[in-house]
């Protein structure tokens, strides 16, 4: 049982020593393999992330791109129209029409009330456009042509300068309005005049409000736009006066209301070779070479001297 004697000369402070340089030695070099197997770890996850084709990055990024747009649609589609997204409970809309219709049939009472409490509670801007056609809301309210809701929709900021995707502007629309309502209220126009609408405005086929104030025939609402600087002399694309539009729809009495002199009546030789309207109802002699082209013309002359087929 030597063995279990216990050596006096043995120097345990010694040994201690010998033991903690030698653990401290093995830690270091555990923490030197560690971080060099970390690193090559992160350069492994490098070169694999590199080697991965660029279709897949793409397929990865879909999904992703795709939850951007649907939550930008989505804040789209809530100011836009609200009254459709909204939850039920603060949808209160008992017309099951949507703001651009009410505004469109504002002629009747509840439906410009209607309107206005839709504006006011879903915080629409009254400038919102329909993609469709171009109408935006303050349009749709010129078209349907109560003054109370046009003045309210101008205090809230509508464009005045606005115009559909046909180029017809709020006095256009208005003017519309007003020649088609039961109680035409003309005061309308002078509104949208005064807050800077323009009186000449031409839409895309050259039409201007004068244009449709002639066609129906209407003096009132032609004194009004006259009064306001409204052109006789301008013609739409075709070459179409407002004296025209009256007499193609049967005012003569306007269309001589509306009688102007033409800086150059020989504009249809170039504009357009046929007979213009003015000289098909007898508003205008026809220049010499529709008299020369005219058939009848021609038998005349031959009757006249003589000739006839055979002599030739």
């Amino acid at each position: 049982m030597d063995y279990l004697k216990v050596n006096s000369n043995f120097d345990f402070h010694a040994v201690y020593n010998m033991l903690y340089t030698d653990i401290q030695t093995a830690l270091l070099n555990i923490h030197s393999y560690n971080k060099q197997f970390y690193s090559n770890n992160l350069q492994n996850t490098i070169n694999y992330i590199r080697s991965i084709p660029a279709f897949l990055w793409l397929w990865c990024a879909i999904p992703f791109t795709l939850y951007i747009l649907l939550k930008i649609f989505s804040k789209v589609k809530n100011s836009a129209f609200p009254e459709f997204f909204s939850p039920k409970s603060s949808n209160k809309n008992p017309y099951n029409l949507n703001i651009f219709d009410l505004a469109k049939t504002s002629y009747r009472p509840e439906h410009t009330d209607a309107a206005i409490e839709l504006i006011e509670k879903l915080h629409y801007d009254v400038n919102t456009m329909l993609p469709s056609n171009g109408l935006t809301i303050f349009l749709c309210a010129c078209l349907g042509g109560t003054k109370s809701l046009i003045q309210y929709m101008l205090l809230k900021g509508a464009n005045i300068h606005s115009v559909t995707q046909d180029g017809d502007s709020a006095l256009y629309l208005a003017t519309y309005a007003v020649l088609n309502s039961r109680k035409p209220d003309i005061s309308i126009l002078d509104l949208l005049i005064a807050h800077g609408c323009n009186v000449n405005h031409q839409n895309n086929k050259g039409y201007t409000a004068l244009h449709r104030a002639a066609s129906k025939g209407n003096l009132r609402v032609i004194k009004c736009l006259l009064r306001h600087g409204a052109n006789l002399n301008l013609s739409n694309k075709s070459g179409v006066y407002p004296i025209d539009s009256a007499t193609n729809a049967g005012h003569p009495g306007v269309a001589e209301f509306l009688a102007f002199n033409i800086s150059n009546p020989h504009v249809w030789d170039v504009v357009d070779p046929h007979t213009p309207p003015k000289i098909k109802m007898g508003l205008q002699s026809p220049v010499r070479p529709h008299i020369m082209q005219s058939p009848h013309y021609l038998r005349q002359i031959k009757q006249e001297h003589g000739y006839s087929r055979s002599a030739h």
